[in-house]
């Protein structure tokens, strides 16, 4: 078990509701490196912060929520690093099932396909094909995507075209 796991799970098993110690601390932390004048660095350390809360399970909704929103905050940066690791935490939070995602999917997929269409910033059109690629390998999204079908073929088509095999 990696080190910081044992951690989060020791000062988890007590449910302390909104005053859980470990959620505050790490919250604080979380609020300061989301600044927006804060560097690459601290937003990479954010992601860290961020995997850390998801694991915790005696969260309340609106802490959920809340770090929901901090990881759909990172998916949209300009840095690829920083994307990927929101990317692997979305995925963890769908994993999960926790209600402020799986709400939030049909939000998710129109803005992909909105970077997909008409975005110029490569980071957001890969963030959005990995966004998608996580819902599409989730049953717990799939039967959210089945209307979206359609427009995800369709917003794919540049994307398979594409000179470049990452993207591709």
């Amino acid at each position: 078990m990696r080190p910081g796991k044992q951690i989060v799970d020791t000062e988890a098993t007590e449910r302390h509701g909104d005053q859980n110690p470990l959620y505050i601390e790490l919250n604080t932390r979380l609020v300061k490196l989301l600044n927006p004048s804060s560097d690459i660095l601290d937003r990479l350390s954010a992601t860290a912060v961020l995997s850390a809360l998801v694991d915790i399970d005696s969260l309340e909704d609106k802490q959920r929520f809340r770090i929901t929103q901090q990881t759909k905050s990172l998916l949209a940066g300009s840095d690829m690093t920083i994307s990927n690791e929101a990317v692997g935490i979305y995925q963890k939070l769908i994993q999960k099932r926790w209600t402020p995602v799986l709400s939030s999917v049909d939000t998710e997929v129109n803005r992909c396909l909105e970077w997909l269409g008409s975005e110029r910033n490569e980071v957001r059109r890969m963030t959005a094909l990995r966004v998608i690629e996580v819902l599409c390998s989730s049953s717990s999204s799939l039967v959210s995507l089945y209307s979206y079908v359609s427009k995800i073929f369709a917003s794919l088509s540049n994307p398979l075209r594409d000179q470049r095999s990452e993207v591709r």
